[in-house]
């Protein structure tokens, strides 16, 4: 087979490849998510009809491996197929490797100029702004608690996997219109883009790279990386009384940043009784499930059946939240 067959394939292969990879994501358990390699950690299942949560991350160079295994696993399908209809296979490959380069950058220099279009907006009573970029996936979200080029708690996030999503929604949509393209035109017309196709990569090369610089210009004004540690919303995700006087919470850390946990205190909701407190010092970061159980025996606190109860929550930055719950 031909060189210039196997990189025609490599691009619907990567894009098919990525695909299966986030399928693989729902495979697994607690312990690890994915296949082969389990790039996903944590989440929540059912184990013996309750929900279980854990901690949950992404492994982005796990990731990686699986998206390669299943690019290796689509060229042993082409190879077969090679065997069995050589002509079929190469009559598709229609793009040579300088068309499947123009598609590649042409994808990169969409997505990252998506990166200076906001897509949306979020503004919360704490404080804080953010805006949102990208299409048709969010990779990129930067926050501020003041106009820039105030940075005390202002932070670009990027969500890498959607950045490579969005990278192989254009390059397809490339990779598509390019052949059909070319078709309409005539011999002469062909041949004198393809005289020229060394000077249009090259600018679509620098403009790729200009693109990047930009954003990275753009989003410092915010201040790059994370500088909201502590700021984390949380909300209670859900909750369980597993005995007599043992509660299990499970809450979910919206962002920004990372949220700490330093105190929480169980009491009546009616207000009266003995007021159970702890010091749980749990780290959540953005996006993740923290869980805390605590048992009110010894703080002299009874937990009875159709009771409600609530739950307050003080973080390392002195932010108050209070979640009512029911043993139902």
């Amino acid at each position: 087979m031909r060189p210039n067959v196997l990189l025609f394939y490599l691009i619907p292969l990567s894009v098919a490849a990525f695909l299966l990879t986030l399928v693989s994501g729902s495979i697994g358990s607690l312990s690890g998510w994915g296949f082969p390699l389990q790039w996903k950690i944590g989440g929540c299942t059912n184990i013996n009809g309750n929900l279980v949560c854990a901690e949950e991350f992404d492994n982005l160079l796990f990731l990686a491996a699986d998206t390669a295994f299943f690019v290796l696993v689509g060229y042993a399908v082409i190879f077969v197929g090679y065997r069995l209809a050589p002509r079929t296979i190469e009559r598709v490959a229609i793009l040579g490797p300088r068309g499947a380069l123009f598609a590649a950058l042409f994808g990169s220099a969409i997505t990252l100029a998506t990166g200076f279009l906001s897509s949306g907006q979020l503004v919360s009573p704490g404080g804080f702004s953010g805006q949102n970029y990208g299409f048709p996936l969010v990779w990129k979200t930067s926050l501020a608690s003041c106009p820039p080029p105030c940075l005390q708690a202002n932070g670009t996030y990027y969500d890498w996997i959607f950045l490579v999503g969005d990278m192989l929604f254009y390059t397809t949509a490339g990779y598509v219109a390019l052949p059909y393209w070319l078709r309409r035109l005539h011999t002469a017309q062909r041949l004198k883009i393809h005289l020229r196709s060394r000077s249009v990569l090259g600018v679509l090369t620098l403009t790729v790279i200009a693109l990047s610089a930009g954003n990275y210009a753009y989003d410092s004004v915010y201040g790059t990386g994370n500088h909201w540690t502590g700021y984390g919303r949380l909300v209670l995700d859900h909750y369980n009384f597993q005995n007599a006087n043992l509660v299990t919470i499970w809450l979910n850390d919206l962002g920004p940043g990372t949220v700490t946990l330093t105190t929480l205190y169980i009491k009546n909701a009616n207000g009266y009784g003995p007021v159970a407190s702890y010091q749980p010092g749990v780290t959540i970061d953005q996006g993740a499930l923290g869980m805390i159980s605590e048992n009110t025996t010894s703080q002299g606190l009874q937990l009875t059946q159709t009771s409600a109860y609530n739950l307050q929550i003080v973080t390392s930055q002195n932010v108050e939240v209070t979640f009512t719950v029911t043993w139902t």
